[in-house]
């Protein structure tokens, strides 16, 4: 019953108003808050309002859970905070009796389970219909930050209705598709400064975060405002030939293909080493004829590298998120190979040392091979 959330509610306001009585204002601040996002919208409380009674009764409440918190944060507001808990309990229950009185409306869970089912229904229909970012085209930067501004106004818009992770992911979606996806990010970088970007998305960030914790809806707001007048600024900066004034050397290096091509030749002359190495060992040693192998290594190596290319595209490129964290653990790989690549070639650093290795090694795989072909011919009947 809904009643049973309320009771779970009032205990656990009870319990921070005791708190904080007690001069903990740190604990009372923690359990008020335990209240609003462990009960009231994990429960499902929030949507359950929204949807039966209406959003303004919905956003009264969460503004009466956010009055308590702010009162919470410092001493003597041992009445304020009473009153106020008083009235916000009384409401609740009066809100849960009102529920409980809908024969027709499910328990908690099971409304929140078809409301889940719902929205996945929902979103699998939008996902169809969704057309895929085209790129920034040409359109100004003007115009993506315009494009960009709805969304942020529809997110905050979600959260003011009391779905604060629908907001939230509206805000993820003008960051990753606009922001990142569309060049918006690196142009800002190499344009204006590296700081500016910080900045921008430090306020990405906490727009995400106020929408995810429950912050006020007037702070949200200020949060949400002050990025949209923050996008607009930088691409009235970029349109008005900030862009332009960026080096041609500097936009090629910064580039998704710039930095593509650093890192093959980077790495290929590196592989370029070691294959040379070999071969010219084979060659010298009288082995030739082994060459052949060490070309066809070469060839399933830059083929495997393009399957898995291939698959990490299809399974982690369409999800912004997703493809940061893979980002992220790819790069960790990437730096304990390397370490342990440079202590290896460290290792090999002088000339002396590089020779013997590629000797030891060739000469123990030639003999391997030159062993199973003896083998071969011994084992071969005789006509």
């Amino acid at each position: 019953m809904v009643a049973d959330v309320a009771a779970a509610m009032d205990k656990q306001l009870q319990q921070g108003q005791k708190e904080y009585k007690d001069g903990n204002t740190a604990g009372s601040t923690s359990d008020f808050m335990a209240a609003y996002n462990e009960i009231y919208v994990a429960s499902n409380f929030t949507q359950v309002v929204t949807d039966n009674i209406g959003s303004d009764k919905q956003a009264s409440q969460q503004q009466a859970f956010q009055d308590i918190q702010d009162l919470s944060y410092v001493t003597g507001n041992e009445a304020k905070i009473e009153q106020s808990v008083t009235a916000l309990v009384s409401d609740l229950d009066s809100t849960a009796k009102q529920l409980d009185a809908n024969t027709q409306l499910a328990n908690p869970r099971d409304y929140d389970k078809a409301l889940q089912e719902q929205i996945a229904k929902e979103r699998k229909v939008l996902q169809s219909k969704q057309k895929k970012n085209p790129g920034k085209g040409d359109r100004s930067w003007t115009d993506v930050a315009n494009e960009m501004v709805p969304i942020l106004d529809k997110a905050y818009k979600s959260y003011a209705g009391g779905d604060g992770a629908k907001g939230a992911t509206l805000v993820n979606d003008a960051y990753y598709q606009y922001y990142e996806k569309l060049g918006f990010e690196k142009n800002v970088m190499n344009a204006i400064s590296g700081d500016r970007v910080s900045q921008v998305e430090y306020q990405f960030k906490m727009c995400r975060r106020s929408m995810n914790t429950g912050a006020s809806l007037k702070d949200t707001k200020k949060l949400v405002d002050d990025l949209k007048a923050m996008l607009v600024e930088d691409a009235g900066k970029l349109d008005g030939g900030a862009a332009d004034k960026e080096g041609s050397f500097t936009k090629l290096i910064t580039s998704s293909v710039g930095q593509a091509f650093l890192i093959l030749i980077r790495e290929g002359l590196e592989a370029l080493l070691v294959v040379a190495a070999v071969v010219a060992y084979l060659v010298k040693s009288g082995n030739k004829r082994f060459t052949k192998w060490i070309y066809v290594g070469v060839l399933a190596g830059l083929a495997g590298a393009g399957v898995v290319a291939v698959i990490f595209v299809l399974a982690f490129g369409g999800s912004g998120p997703i493809q940061e964290i893979m980002e992220g653990v790819c790069a960790l790989i990437a730096m304990a190979m390397l370490l342990w690549t440079s202590n290896w070639m460290l290792n090999k650093s002088s000339v002396e040392a590089w020779n013997r290795y590629i000797k030891e090694k060739t000469e123990a795989a030639v003999a391997s091979v030159s062993s199973q072909v003896d083998a071969g011919e011994k084992s071969r009947p005789v006509r």
